[in-house]
């Protein structure tokens, strides 16, 4: 809009160089907002921005006019006779300053000085907006700024503790094998091994979460897989972790080509969350069909529902329950998202008091298991 505005004095008035300074920018001594020179000054811009800014300021400050301030004797080399400068005002505040430059024996004639109040006045209205524009956009820069120096970081932390804590896996492991040892001391092995898987997929998820935001979603790579024996080995594996779970399964033999990997761990994060914030010593279910061409794993569990202001953010990342069991960074369901999408899937909740809360995963590409 100032620049429309700028262009447009220049041709009435015959002007040949013009300029929208804002009240920091003469504080500070910064170029102007905005600034047109006529093609044979423009080699010269840089001779002109004392001019302009010295008739800016010069409005700015008495928050009057400045009809004809006789320009240097540079500025006359440069083609510049006077400066005409208007202060920008909105309310009872003034924001800058517009000032336009003439050359030898031109002025601005009264009856284009009304012209040139009109268009401060356009100006004027049009600064704000330009400044709230100028500081959101600032604003969301710094944010992605931030946010992909904690990605890096979040990764770099990752990678760092994945090596010492694998190592601690395998020590545990080798602690309960050599043997002989007292019960005592396998159950401390025991809970150290338990205790570095965890932390494992903490860092999984983190990973994880650095690599969907740097790439625009989660990377999958299928084959064929038969889901059903997936879902029994990532059972027994969650077992093994959470000494005492039960998991109930109820599974249809289904078979199609996904990710492994990436399906093992969607069935472990859905029954993770399951045991977190279900109800104490209550059974979690997960049951798998065959819905026309689509899978159906379905993951329930008994207990407080899931408040309803918390269901329309609950796959965000960083979102977690409102239990006080806080064992995670809140970025399984997250993870799970994003992994049925790469999939052509989705993921949905349904939880209420009296049914208690299913999370359902839908893949497309589902046939028979055959043998």
């Amino acid at each position: 809009m100032a620049l429309a505005v700028l262009e447009c004095v220049l041709g009435l008035t015959g002007a040949v160089a013009g300029a929208v300074f804002a009240g920091g920018a003469l504080e500070r001594g910064a170029p102007p907002a905005l600034a047109l020179l006529a093609p044979g000054l423009r080699e010269r811009a840089g001779g002109l921005q004392q001019g302009l800014e010295a008739a800016a300021r010069a409005a700015w400050q008495t928050g009057a006019p400045v009809w004809e301030l006789p320009a240097t004797g540079d500025e006359r080399a440069a083609g510049v006779a006077t400066w005409t400068a208007i202060p920008l005002r909105a309310a009872a505040a003034v924001l800058g300053a517009f000032t336009v430059a003439f050359g030898p024996g031109r002025t601005a004639a009264p009856e284009q000085r009304e012209s040139l109040l009109l268009a401060a006045e356009a100006c004027a209205g049009a600064l704000p907006r330009a400044f709230a524009y100028q500081r959101a956009c600032e604003e969301r820069d710094a944010a992605v700024r931030a946010a992909e120096a904690q990605e890096r970081a979040l990764a770099m932390v990752g990678h760092d503790l994945r090596t010492p804590l694998s190592a601690v896996v395998i020590a545990a492991g080798l602690l309960e094998r050599l043997g002989p040892v007292s019960p005592g001391q396998a159950r401390a092995a025991a809970r150290i091994e338990a205790s570095a898987r965890k932390m494992n997929g903490l860092i999984r998820d983190l990973l994880d979460f650095s690599r969907i935001r740097g790439t625009g979603g989660m990377t999958v790579y299928p084959e064929p897989v038969r889901l059903d024996v997936l879902c029994t080995r990532a059972a027994a594996e969650l077992r093994q972790a959470v000494p005492g779970s039960e998991l109930r399964l109820d599974l249809e033999p289904v078979e199609g080509r996904w990710d492994p990997l990436r399906l093992e761990q969607v069935v472990s994060n859905l029954a993770s969350n399951a045991l977190q914030h279900g109800l104490a010593g209550a059974p979690v279910s997960i049951r798998l069909r065959r819905d026309g061409a689509q899978a159906l794993l379905e993951v329930h569990n008994r207990g407080e529902p899931v408040p309803a202001s918390l269901l329309p953010v609950l796959f965000e990342p960083f979102r977690k329950g409102p239990h006080r069991r806080r064992t995670s960074f809140g970025l399984g369901l997250f993870i799970v998202r994003e992994i049925a999408r790469a999939h052509g899937g989705e993921v949905a909740v349904a939880s209420d008091a009296e049914r208690g809360t299913t999370f359902r995963v839908r893949l497309p590409g589902a046939r028979p298991a055959v043998g």
